[in-house]
């Protein structure tokens, strides 16, 4: 229990538990469109925490590892693969902001924000869209230690590279450090603010086993992001697909 209360905390950081409404029955069929839109950031950064507070550092790099555009096609290629015909949103004029927040919930019921109705019209009428994926870089807890009675979060703000050494010792993760929305729009519904998809999508990093350690620690070269990258865009492959699941109805 309670490290499933510390793991609701940490998320409360970045977002709410899943504890709004239930899905409302909706239905698609192949054929439907699906409007994605991609919003992260172009270059890796590393996060580092050591054995002690002086050692910690973080340091973004300037190397372009073409993550949007992989990231935007693994999202792609999964509702492709489910029989949806996917429409870049981006490419149809909508920017991040214009889709911030489409559908929103209250103790009780899911609805289009009342700011958004526009868009969402346009959305529907214009494009035929039934469902938007929207996949933004976003702060992200990573690890939570709790020596004592105090916890302590470890926090993200982008893709790329966390490091946690201890007394010599060193464990790598890449972080997918990214805020979904799967947004159904009739009836409107987020199903990744719902278990499974939630609960799925807050366990953003991966453990990179057999990462061979850099020449140079706190100047790591671009080749040296590659397994950082390649995780990063199996993990979004792996989310995507059970996206397409939960708009299918398969949960």
């Amino acid at each position: 229990m309670r490290l499933a209360l510390m793991a609701c905390a940490a998320v409360l950081l970045v977002a709410s538990c899943s504890t709004g409404p239930r899905l409302p029955q909706f239905q698609t069929k192949p054929g439907d469109r699906v409007g994605i839109l991609v919003d992260i950031g172009e270059t890796p950064s590393h996060v580092h925490i050591g054995t002690t507070v002086s050692l910690d550092f973080e340091k973004d790099y300037p190397y372009h590892w073409n993550l949007s555009a992989d990231v935007k096609d693994a999202v792609r290629n999964a509702f492709s693969s489910a029989g949806y015909s996917v429409v870049d949103l981006r490419g149809e004029g909508f920017s991040y902001r214009d889709l911030e927040n489409l559908v929103v919930r209250d103790s009780a019921t899911w609805k289009i924000a009342p700011d958004k109705e526009a868009i969402a019209r346009r959305l529907t009428e214009r494009l035929g869209v039934k469902v938007v994926v929207v996949v933004k870089q976003a702060k992200s807890v990573v690890e939570i230690e709790c020596p004592k009675a105090d916890c302590t979060y470890h926090v993200v703000y982008g893709p790329g590279l966390y490091t946690r050494s201890f007394l010599g010792f060193t464990n790598y993760s890449a972080v997918a450090a990214f805020k979904w929305n799967v947004f159904v729009l009739n009836p409107p519904a987020d199903t990744a603010a719902v278990d499974p998809l939630a609960s799925e999508l807050q366990v953003s990093r991966v453990r990179l086993e057999d990462f061979p350690h850099p020449s140079d620690f706190r100047n790591i070269g671009a080749a040296e992001f590659v397994p950082v990258h390649d995780a990063i865009v199996h993990f979004v492959e792996k989310e995507a697909v059970r996206a397409a699941r939960t708009v299918a109805g398969d949960g």
